[in-house]
């Protein structure tokens, strides 16, 4: 009887909180369930030209609705336009995200712009404000920038696509859009889409973008550059240089965040040093390769000086999470892989459509520790004392992170069915699931079924966070206890 009754409690509750009691269980229930229906109609024969086992079908619906672009299947090859049609559903819902578009548009349809305080928190926790209060008029300026963002790089690349010509040997085995405005306007919105929400897929064949890197061409990679960057900024900045703007032409005074100043500062110091290394990795080092690197190598299909010197400079912001691929990574100098595997990681900014561990994290375990070399107690930016409760979390998300990765790294090396991979393009691979990038050195379709599991976890906790991700598989909220115990002292060196 007793029994009885504990199992009628457990299916009551289900049916009073199908997706969970916390709102961390609720987000990665409905996450899964998101994705598997996306395996679904993957799956299904009208999405596809050729055959496709379930589980592949899961890891490419988790790879888009994660906007990472790692991928067992070339797109192009595997999938019909209805296929196409529902990863590029994925990648816009992954990006701008799912809770996220589904309170926007219920908060105009239903209540007249107003939400309720579940509501507030689900905006918060997916791609709100540091401000709970702020969450909606954030979501609404965010969303409002990356649409606007995706409609002009769509109407741009509809008309490069129209006139482009792949600058490839072989044209003609090429899913080129020249001449056919209805390919080149698909082809312009899906590829703006992936773009803005750093997704990395395309539907230009095995090769990404790597056929149109060549003279005026590379103005694909130039708009895709773009739109990742907004992409990648993050939605609080959007609302907060919003608020700047319009208080400027009322003439009142305005703030702006520490938030806003130091990921932007980040962000674009990040990239700075970023191309100032790559290019002296290929350059300088390169020399060293036997003419085997993209500077040096005798292969004219990688075009120009300008041309190559370009495309590794793209490359270099691709890999803070966009994702395509203007050249072929087997071919740049150890050095610059595991420099672009090192900003994979770090990824882009919270609150993004980028994943990893965030610039705003590993900003503050730098800024941290010169203070501390330094000798100062207290860290401070643009005259604004840090938490050290917020300096805590980030070494939290760090450590954690690194662990999570070089576990992987471990688990991805016993998978390979292929032992020409070093544990370089291990790491390559994996970072690159866990900054949600995108672009791979081959690993993933010589992965077993472990190797490619593990990829989806880390495809899976870099989106979402991992402080978000451990919430999420707990029943309870966070708790903060105000009593503690006496302290202690411990030696560390």
């Amino acid at each position: 009887m007793v029994n009885r009754s504990t199992d009628l409690s457990i299916f009551k509750n289900f049916l009073k909180n199908p997706f969970g009691k916390t709102i961390y269980q609720k987000f990665l229930r409905i996450y899964l369930l998101t994705t598997l229906i996306g395996a679904f109609l993957l799956y299904l024969p009208i999405s596809r030209k050729v055959s496709l086992d379930f589980f592949s079908a899961i890891f490419i619906s988790l790879s888009a609705f994660s906007n990472t672009g790692l991928t067992t299947h070339v797109t192009s090859d595997t999938f019909n336009f209805f296929g196409q049609l529902v990863i590029l559903c994925l990648i816009q819902f992954g990006g701008l995200g799912f809770l996220t578009v589904l309170i926007f548009l219920w908060s105009w349809i239903k209540s007249g712009g107003n939400i309720n305080v579940e509501h507030r928190r689900f905006l918060h926790f997916e791609r709100g404000s540091f401000k709970k209060v702020e969450s909606l008029e954030t979501v609404k300026g965010g969303i409002t920038v990356l649409l606007i963002a995706e409609l002009v790089g769509a109407l741009i690349l509809t008309v490069f696509f129209y006139f482009a010509t792949p600058a490839t040997q072989a044209p003609e085995s090429l899913p080129s859009a020249k001449g056919d405005f209805g390919k080149a306007l698909w082809y312009a919105i899906f590829h703006s889409i992936s773009a803005t929400n750093n997704a990395g897929f395309d539907i230009l064949g095995q090769n990404s973008i790597m056929p149109y890197r060549h003279g005026a061409n590379n103005i694909l990679s130039a708009v895709l550059l773009v739109e990742s960057v907004l992409g990648g900024i993050g939605y609080p900045i959007f609302y907060d240089l919003y608020l700047w703007r319009k208080n400027q032409k009322l003439r009142r005074n305005y703030q702006v965040s520490l938030f806003t100043k130091t990921c932007v500062s980040t962000y674009f110091f990040i990239s700075l040093i970023s191309v100032v290394l790559i290019v002296f990795f290929e350059t300088i080092l390169g020399l060293g390769y036997s003419n085997s690197t993209v500077l040096y190598s005798s292969d004219s299909e990688l075009g120009s000086k300008f041309d190559r010197l370009w495309n590794v400079i793209y490359t270099s912001f691709s890999a803070r999470s966009a994702g395509f691929s203007s050249i072929d990574i087997s071919k740049v100098t150890e050095e610059t892989k595991w420099l672009l595997s090192i900003l994979m990681f770090v990824g882009t900014s919270p609150a993004s459509t980028g994943g990893g561990i965030r610039n705003i994290t590993i900003f503050l375990i730098l800024a941290r520790m010169f203070f501390t070399i330094r000798g100062r107690r207290y860290l401070t930016i643009y005259n604004k004392t840090v938490s050290e409760n917020i300096i805590a979390d980030a070494y939290v998300v760090f450590s954690a992170a690194s662990i999570l990765v070089m576990l992987s790294i471990f688990a991805i090396t016993m998978s390979l069915q292929s032992r020409q991979y070093k544990i370089g393009d291990a790491f390559f691979e994996a970072t690159s699931a866990f900054g949600t990038v995108g672009l791979t050195s081959g690993v993933t379709k010589s992965c077993n079924f472990l190797g490619k599991l593990t990829l989806m976890l880390l495809m899976f906790v870099g989106q979402l966070g991992i402080s978000n991700a451990i919430l999420s598989l707990t029943n309870q909220q966070p708790k903060f206890k105000n009593a503690r115990y006496c302290a202690e002292t411990l030696r560390i060196i």
